[in-house]
């Protein structure tokens, strides 16, 4: 026998054996079940045989999918069992035109829902108005049409996902919620087909009740509830009390599957009870909308069906939810522990700069220290000494300051530097003068490692704040991360269920785009990961979506797919190094750092050669180790600042040339310290993207320039070192400009002749590093 996954989801051919005998030949189970259903379904009609939307519409969710001539045959026999002549004119017709559509354009109509649906109300509305035309085209008759049409229309989507579960239920590992009411839906228009047969009510009630059991010991509530309404309104129709039908039948399936827990019998007596009690309420003048033996018979039905086969049906339908309620938790265990830790490291934070606030109060040394100092070595012995320093104090004071101002001038003093009136006071006035200069050598050593711990200590706390800002940017990646679209996973697991294909761990993440990871079993040397995959992973988010990693071992792999971008780049590159130096100092870089976006960077060193080389290597290496790894623009440049500020060498600075292009939407998000003017040539005109900030590694608490741009295809964006705007960009004339202007070729043509052009103007010799950077931008097709 075929795979029958495949030949579900490839089409067929109408019509491959012709005889009577051989339409049966090849159904299954649940074959036979679908045509059941359709037979029953094509019998329901009402309001004088005007109106029947169900059997054309399960028809079609079922045909245009597999093009069995049994299903043909069981629904113009459900038709012809009427016994109405116009009735099966109409219906009759509809069926074969949607057969025979379906086997011209088989192709166009694969994957399409909203067609097939269409397909169904135009033959439907086809033959009808023939009718209508004939019985003289009243404008009543001509509006019941249009509203059935549309009840059939609406009744396709209703019933097609259910007419999928139906054929691939055997082999189903998770349900989608929408498929099972959908399948509500589908048992609930069959009761109706048996509640319009004559003396048929009955069992029909018996059916629905069944059904309602079922649902409230597999899954509960959440699933008997609507069940309730849906069969309470297929029997209102059938039925003397229609309001009365669905509250009774509403409120006894959600009594019922409240007490899901005690079981079968328990699920039977709290209906049995609930609907004895609404039916006294409701219509007491009734003998019974729904009878004791209705719910005994139901029950007794209820206990033959295996506990295994509800307790599975059970965890496919409440699976997602499940999952969904465990993914919850997780995350908020996830992000309370990580507040908790943020919120340690910024008390942590706040008490160091504290404490380092009161060292500096306490260790603020004034230059008093050198003449105290001074005073206990050479006064403390003198006779003079309670003179000077007690009863003549303010004068000595007054001495002191204008030695302290000579020596801040000139590094030292000499005796003559010394004010006359206290040189002929002070009897001891050379070795004082003496001490004064070795007390000021080592209050000038001191003063500079004081400054230079402090500074130490300034960067410490500069590092718990960043160690809280990293804790904060992860948290918040975290929770995009674990802030994924449960539906859709659940919608994505069915899709894949649907072909074969068990995946878990399923994360749909939607930002800019969408991403989607999961773990499924190997695939080996098949191409299933890229290709069906990707097919369905496509089909449920309704755009196109590309597989961007596949990490298979013997047994799993793990993949990743990306929404395809709306742009995509042409990064190009041109560089000179400086002439006779040993190394350029500039260094460019171009790289992915997720989430649809693309970095462009351009980080010039101090100077040039092997040093400034250095220097600008690490910055752009840093900065595209952080943006790769999920930091955020504003984390990125203080950690590189800090690096480098706390590089034993004092001169390791370098600029920071940094545009996040964002491939969804078209946005540049632009970062510069130091650096040199950016600028965009567009189709409406030009634009310049200035920076008046120092470069990184200079100075503590560094404040970057930022701006944002938004560019279209077509569009080309210019980063350049000092080398080249020191040539083509004057405040006069912009020559940068002049060459993008008209220029509609790749980006490496560009940046060549940008380059060239900046050479022209030093006769080929290149007096700075000379680097540009060009990012063409065009629709991703």
């Amino acid at each position: 026998m075929k795979n029958e996954l495949n030949t579900y989801t490839r089409p067929g051919t109408l019509f491959r054996n012709t005889g009577i005998g051989e339409v049966f030949s090849k159904l299954d189970k649940m074959e036979i079940i679908e045509n059941v259903f359709l037979l029953l379904l094509c019998r329901i009609c009402f309001m004088g045989y005007l109106v029947s939307p169900f059997g054309a519409a399960y028809f079609a969710a079922v045909f245009l999918k597999r093009r069995r001539p049994a299903y043909v045959l069981c629904a113009v026999i459900g038709i012809l069992s009427v016994g109405y002549t116009t009735f099966s004119f109409k219906y009759g017709g509809t069926i074969l035109i949607i057969a025979a559509i379906s086997a011209i354009f088989s192709k166009e109509l694969s994957g399409k829902k909203i067609f097939p649906a269409l397909i169904c109300s135009g033959a439907l509305f086809i033959n009808g108005m023939i009718y209508v035309i004939a019985e003289g085209f009243f404008a009543y008759d001509t509006l019941l049409l249009l509203a059935e049409c549309g009840g059939a229309c609406l009744s396709y989507f209703a019933f097609d996902k259910a007419a999928l579960l139906v054929r691939t239920s055997p082999r189903r590992r998770i349900f989608e919620s929408a498929e099972t009411i959908s399948l509500v839906i589908l048992c609930g228009t069959v009761v109706l087909s048996v509640a319009l047969i004559d003396n048929m009510l009955p069992f029909a009630h018996v059916l629905a009740i069944t059904v309602i059991l079922a649902l409230s010991v597999s899954c509960g509530f959440s699933v008997s509830c609507p069940a309730g309404v849906v069969f309470g309104l297929c029997l209102g129709i059938a039925s003397v009390y229609p309001p009365q039908t669905v509250c009774i039948y509403c409120l006894s399936a959600l009594a019922s599957g409240f007490v899901k827990r005690y079981g079968k019998f328990g699920a039977a007596a709290a209906f049995a009870v609930t609907s004895f009690a609404a039916t006294m309420l409701m219509c007491p003048e009734s003998n019974g909308i729904i009878t004791v033996s209705y719910v005994a018979l139901a029950t007794l039905i209820l206990l033959f069906i295996p506990d295994k086969f509800l307790n599975r049906f059970g965890a496919l339908a409440i699976k997602a939810k499940e999952e969904a309620a465990a993914g919850d938790r997780i995350r908020n265990a996830v992000e309370t522990k990580m507040t908790q830790t943020i919120n340690s490291i910024d008390s942590v934070s706040v008490v160091f700069r504290d404490v380092l606030d009161s060292l500096l109060e306490q260790n603020g040394e004034t230059h008093g220290v050198i003449f105290d100092n001074t005073a206990d070595t050479v006064c403390k012995k003198c006779t003079l000494c309670k003179f000077c320093w007690n009863k003549n104090r303010d004068d000595t004071l007054s001495y002191m300051n204008a030695m302290y101002k000579t020596m801040e001038r000139k590094n030292s003093i000499s005796k003559h530097d010394v004010p006359q009136e206290f040189s002929d006071m002070c009897i001891r006035c050379e070795p004082f003068v003496s001490e004064l200069n070795k007390n000021y050598e080592a209050y000038k050593i001191t003063r500079m490692w004081a400054g230079r711990v402090m500074e130490s200590k300034r960067l410490v706390a500069e590092q718990f704040n960043n160690i809280s800002m990293i804790l904060k940017n992860m948290k918040t990646s975290l929770a995009e991360q674990m802030n994924c679209e449960p539906e859709l996973e659940h919608k994505i697991a069915t899709a894949l269920d649907r072909r074969g294909i068990s995946a878990n761990k399923i994360n749909v993440s939607a930002g800019d785009g969408f991403t989607v990871t999961m773990d499924k079993v190997s695939c080996g040397r098949n191409l299933v990961c890229s290709t069906t995959v990707a097919a369905a992973v496509s089909e449920v988010l309704e755009v196109p979506m590309l597989r961007e990693n596949r990490e298979c071992s013997d047994d799993v792999c793990h993949l990743k797919f990306s929404q395809q971008t709306r742009f995509v780049t042409d990064i190009a590159v041109a560089s000179a190094t400086r002439d006779k130096s040993s190394g350029s100092g500039d260094v460019a870089l171009s790289f992915p750092c997720g989430n649809g976006k693309t970095a462009v960077i351009l980080s010039d060193g101090m100077g040039s050669g092997e040093k400034a080389h250095f220097q600008s290597s690490i910055t752009a290496q840093l900065a595209k180790n952080l943006l790769s790894a999920g930091f955020d623009k504003e984390t990125c440049v203080r950690l590189i600042n800090n690096i480098l500020m706390m590089n034993a060498d004092r001169d390791t600075f370098a600029t920071i040339d940094l545009c996040i292009v964002n491939l969804y939407t078209g946005s540049m998000e632009f970062v510069k310290t130091g650096a040199a003017n950016s600028y965009i040539k567009t189709a409406s005109g030009n634009e310049t993207v200035y920076a008046s900030s120092l470069p990184a590694g200079l100075v503590q608490g560094l404040e970057p320039d930022y701006d944002m741009r938004y560019m279209k295809s077509g569009d080309y964006l210019i980063m350049a070192s000092d080398g080249i705007t020191d040539v083509l960009d004057s405040p006069d004339h912009n020559e940068i400009f002049d060459i993008a202007e008209g220029f509609t070729g790749s980006a490496k043509v560009l940046a060549d002749n940008i380059l060239n052009a900046a050479l022209s103007y030093t006769d080929g010799i290149a007096y700075d590093d000379m680097t540009v950077a060009v990012c063409a931008v065009s629709e991703n097709m």
